[in-house]
């Protein structure tokens, strides 16, 4: 099974439009039939990115999360299936998001753990390791939701 990060997004928009724009911003491949946003980012040897879709992993009744704050999520994979390569590219790709675009970002590695949060307001934070996205860490991540940061 490959690994999958996922970068979450509060943009208002579409995932369609969503992905469009992404592309635009980071100067990444856009396949409107597809939704795929990706590329090589400069001074990288793999494709990096992914399908971009409406948020289809949060707000599960009776599970508060802090995912269930964003309404977009843009899946990263690689062309080399490393997981290695997939968390450090999606560090690279998150990096962009918070430097090119205005939107609210959060950086979820493998399903499992948060990694950072971005807001144009506040900047980036990094969480320390295995922060869960679920009720058990939420006093963790509360202070992060987009209406807060």
């Amino acid at each position: 099974m490959s690994t999958v990060d996922h970068i979450f997004l509060l943009t208002g928009l579409t995932p369609p439009e969503t992905a469009h724009r992404l592309a635009t911003a980071l100067g990444l491949d856009y396949g409107s039939n597809t939704q795929i946003v990706g590329g090589t980012i400069p001074g990288t040897h793999v494709f990096a990115g992914g399908r971009v879709t409406e948020n289809y992993l949060g707000n599960e009744p009776g599970e508060p999360s802090i995912i269930d704050h964003y309404d977009v999520i843009w899946e990263i994979y690689t062309s080399s299936n490393d997981p290695e390569d997939v968390h450090s590219e999606s560090l690279r790709l998150f990096g962009l998001v918070a430097e090119k675009l205005t939107w609210p970002a959060l950086l979820y590695q493998d399903l499992a753990w948060l990694v950072a949060v971005w807001s144009p307001t506040n900047g980036r934070h990094d969480f320390s390791e295995r922060v869960s996205p679920h009720s058990e860490d939420q006093h963790i991540w509360e202070p992060y939701t987009p209406q807060r940061w």
